[in-house]
């Protein structure tokens, strides 16, 4: 796998997960 198209995916991730944070936050934790 390419290095560079992994630490792309790596910062992808992290910014998914933030924003999934932020999302469940609103949502107030409830279960999906």
């Amino acid at each position: 796998m390419d290095s560079t198209l992994r630490e792309f995916l790596r910062q992808g991730n992290t910014v998914i997960s933030n924003l999934v944070l932020k999302n469940y936050k609103k949502l107030g934790m409830t279960d999906t």
